[in-house]
């Protein structure tokens, strides 16, 4: 009889290397599978999480104490053996003023590195304190997932600098305004001209860098709280999901702005296959374009469909070639694209190239749905009329 197979529940959550997420023992009993791991409560599920051997003892101490020359957490200048404390993510005011002053002579960065002296802090400046953060302010959940955040951030592909001054500031805030949860904190711009400054205004310091800071801190303690399936109903998918990142992306895929529920369910279905298969991509770029392909065909039936394409069994041949045709006219006039944004806010402009990708990618969604059954009848016309 085959031995029943055990499965971590950090087999399955924010890990970049297997090496890293080996099964706890400093700590039993551990949960055994993610299925328990969801049953218990979010404060449970990130003791879990951090009672594991591979957690880093000074982020489960209270206080806190980064070392000075953490690549992530540090807080010393970037010069090696400086002891003064970095007023920037970099360099101390010393270096910092330097540096500008060989920038302006036109001596580039790197020589100018080669030649910089190490600084000795000042006998009266007491910098002990500078490396600790302390969490004892805080509710139990949201202590726990900053300490949880700080390990996933420094383990990620594409790691922030967080110096202790701002995570201080950060925390204080969270204590004043009484936060129980990180994931209760909205950080959305809000449009310019809505509110006076001061009530927009969330964080008494760093507000750009602390919004930012929580961001990061919310993508990665979001699928702590929420199950695959929960994220299928809520319009989103996220790898960590699968226990694994994109070597180029922090972020979850949204998919809201699919307002159609059989299409966004259907893209979701088949990025899950793909997360699935043992051939993942290591990388974002085919699974963005298989999001931005529903995106287009969905801006595309809201403004030229009856009820916005809502009901699938609705659409017909006629629908699938006029949506080809209006991806040809737009192409060839070098049109802007339905539902497209660049990162800057500006509508995405159509080519040859982008509506190859977006009939590549949607016959491939269309074959999906037809090989695993969920397909209406009137669906193979659509991968006809999609056809080169």
């Amino acid at each position: 009889m085959e031995q029943e197979r055990h499965v971590s529940v950090i087999d399955n959550l924010a890990f970049d290397d297997t090496v890293l997420v080996a099964p706890a023992t400093a700590r039993l009993p551990l949960v055994s599978s993610v299925d328990a791991f969801m049953k218990l409560s979010p404060l449970q599920r990130f003791e879990e999480l951090t009672a594991t051997t591979n957690f880093p003892s000074h982020l489960r101490a209270e206080p806190i104490t980064f070392d000075g020359r953490d690549q992530n957490y540090g807080y010393l200048c970037d010069i090696p053996d400086c002891e003064l404390i970095a007023a920037s993510k970099v360099y101390c005011d010393r270096h910092r003023s330097e540096q500008n002053a060989a920038e302006k002579n036109g001596i580039p960065e790197p020589q100018w590195r080669q030649h910089a002296r190490a600084l000795n802090s000042p006998d009266h400046v007491d910098t002990s304190g500078t490396g600790i953060v302390s969490l004892t302010g805080l509710p139990p959940l949201a202590a726990a997932e900053i300490r949880y955040a700080l390990f996933a951030n420094a383990t990620s592909p594409r790691p922030t600098k967080w110096p202790p001054r701002v995570l201080r500031a950060l925390i204080e805030d969270l204590e004043e305004k009484c936060v129980a949860s990180i994931m209760e904190i909205d950080t959305t711009k809000r449009p310019r001209g809505q509110g006076k400054k001061k009530d927009q205004k969330r964080w008494s310091k760093y507000g750009q860098v602390c919004d930012a800071m929580v961001a990061v801190m919310q993508s990665h303690c979001a699928p702590v709280h929420v199950t695959r399936a929960q994220s299928r109903e809520l319009g989103y998918i996220d790898p960590m999901h699968w226990g694994f990142r994109l070597k180029d992306r922090r972020s979850p895929f949204d998919l809201r702005v699919i307002t159609q529920d059989w299409l966004r369910t259907l893209t979701w279905d088949l990025i899950a296959s793909i997360f699935d298969s043992p051939s993942r991509p290591r990388t974002q770029s085919s699974l963005e374009q298989l999001r931005r392909c529903s995106v287009a065909l969905s801006a595309y039936l809201e403004w030229a469909v009856p009820r916005g394409g809502a009901d699938a069994t609705e659409l017909t041949e006629d629908t699938a070639r006029a949506f080809v045709a209006d991806q040809t006219r737009r192409a060839q006039n070098n049109e802007p694209q339905l539902g497209l944004y660049l990162v800057d806010g500006q509508q995405s402009i159509a080519t040859e190239l982008s509506k190859s990708l977006i009939f590549n990618g949607l016959r491939r969604l269309m074959r999906f749905a037809l090989d695993t059954g969920v397909a209406d009848p009137s669906l193979p016309t659509w991968v006809e009329a999609l056809a080169p």
